[in-house]
């Protein structure tokens, strides 16, 4: 199956690189703001774009909350974001786009460990609380700073391709992040029943969350290849009208 994957993405780089209108246009890759935007957005959809799953999990299967009462939970998470996220567009103005990532990351992976600190069995909505906060302002910060990041000096005609490779990587990034997260988490539950299975399940599920703060920083590598300058977008080709045109026109 690997070996069909691999096949498949050889053949759609060869026809893109071939095509005469693209769906994904390689030559983008030269803009470092997209290169950057997207390694940033692939270790974010890794990672901290993963962590409300195993909190899920966490209030449903080791506190026992109720569907319902594990959605109210999230209210905190929600408002939290929204303030968030108005913060950073301040903030990208004051320090810019580099910075406002590296302070998003790290926010997310400091919520991230204190979360995973709390996710104990006689744990409760109060312990994981700072975690979820800091984590919410990491959120926040770094959902409108990187794909704005990433659609940086692409010309106009070419945003919408840009905001397509942003949301695949989104897209590829969370879904092989959740494989690696959920294989640690489930790790030694086999044969486990009645309370060992929820001290276990506890345990498993901190250890994802550990696994993906620690995993963030990563992120933190990708932001460093961000430009501390934005070059201006390539501006849009405008045909040249012949001579026998401009004198045609003339004419009329």
């Amino acid at each position: 199956m690997r070996g069909g994957s691999s096949a498949a993405l050889a053949a759609f780089v060869l026809i893109e690189a071939r095509t005469r209108h693209p769906l994904m246009p390689l030559r983008l890759f030269a803009n470092p703001n997209l290169r950057a935007g997207l390694l940033v957005i692939l270790t974010f959809g890794i990672t901290m774009q993963n962590l409300v799953y195993f909190l899920t999990l966490y209030f449903q299967d080791v506190l026992g909350y109720s569907a319902l009462r594990g959605g109210l939970v999230f209210l905190t998470l929600s408002v939290v974001i929204g303030i968030a996220n108005f913060v950073a567009e301040r903030l990208i103005i004051r320090v810019g786009a580099r910075t406002t990532l590296a302070i998003a990351l790290l926010l997310g992976s400091g919520g991230g460990a204190l979360m995973a600190a709390g996710m104990r069995t006689d744990g409760s909505y109060w312990t994981i609380l700072a975690g979820l906060v800091v984590y919410g302002m990491g959120m926040g910060t770094i959902y409108p700073t990187m794909f704005g990041t990433s659609g940086n000096g692409v010309a106009d005609a070419d945003q919408g391709a840009a905001g397509g490779m942003a949301n695949a990587a989104l897209q590829i990034g969370t879904s092989v992040g959740l494989a690696i997260l959920v294989s640690v988490s489930t790790s030694g539950l086999a044969g486990l029943t009645g309370e060992a299975l929820r001290a276990a399940t506890s345990g498993g599920l901190r250890n994802a969350v550990y696994v993906a703060a620690a995993l963030t920083l990563a992120g933190v590598l990708a932001v460093l290849t961000v430009p501390r300058r934005t070059a201006p977008a390539p501006a849009p080709v405008t045909p040249t009208p012949s001579p026998r045109t401009d004198h045609a026109a003339s004419q009329r």
